[in-house]
């Protein structure tokens, strides 16, 4: 059975769905789900202005990249947060 991680969008797209565990290819083709999370977490600080402190002392405070249960946890704060903004 696949784990799925869900970020919801600000702008009201379709969430974005990555696949645990999270790490892919190897080599200098690896790529990491984990830090694209907090990256687009990051960015959406950067974007919402009035939001940047709570998510940042909040939401990206305390987390692992390596356990599902941290990285399900940021993104149902994440997800929250921005689903408080986005009924505004």
């Amino acid at each position: 059975m696949a784990l799925d991680l869900r970020l919801h969008s600000p702008a009201g797209a379709e969430p974005v769905v990555y696949t645990w565990p999270l790490t892919s290819g190897h080599g200098s083709d690896k790529h990491d789900g984990a830090l694209e999370i907090v990256e687009t977490i990051r960015w959406v600080c950067d974007d919402l202005p009035e939001m940047k402190a709570a998510l940042e002392n909040n939401i990206l405070c305390d987390y692992d990249t390596h356990s599902y249960d941290s990285m399900r946890a940021l993104c149902d704060r994440f997800n929250r947060a921005i689903d408080s903004v986005v009924a505004l």
